[in-house]
């Protein structure tokens, strides 16, 4: 026999959730992670090591957003863009799962609004220090 799914377990497969119940903390998670995204992501296209090879910058990206999310991914299972979670927490919020509980609208604007000021703070740093 298998345990019944929790509510939060669901919403999971669609969406961040707020594992440490605190928007500040997911705030802060989401903005440093998309930070570093977009920066790194920028120094990694326009690097002169990747010049002739642009196929090895976005491997390295792939690999950038892998770490980022192994690194980051405990308090909200980082989004790091805004469609990775309000497309999924609309789509959870219209299916009718049985047990599926709410979509945590109060939560849903943190991993909205912190990746577009990450990326807005990661591209204009890196434009302003080297582009």
């Amino acid at each position: 026999m298998t345990p019944a799914a929790r509510p939060d377990d669901i919403l999971a497969t669609f969406s961040t959730v707020n594992a440490a119940r605190s928007r500040l903390n997911g705030f802060a998670n989401e903005l440093l992670g998309s930070v570093v995204l977009f920066s790194c992501a920028l120094g990694l296209v326009h690097s002169p090591l990747t010049a002739n090879e642009p196929g090895v910058a976005h491997v390295a990206i792939g690999f950038l957003v892998w770490g980022l999310v192994a690194g980051l991914g405990g308090p909200t299972g980082p989004a790091l863009n805004p469609a990775r979670d309000l497309g999924p927490r609309l789509v959870h919020a219209l299916l009718p799962l049985k047990h599926k509980g709410g979509s945590d609208w109060r939560y849903s604007w943190v991993p909205v609004a912190a990746p577009i000021l990450g990326g807005l703070i990661g591209v204009g740093g890196w434009k302003l220090l080297l582009g």
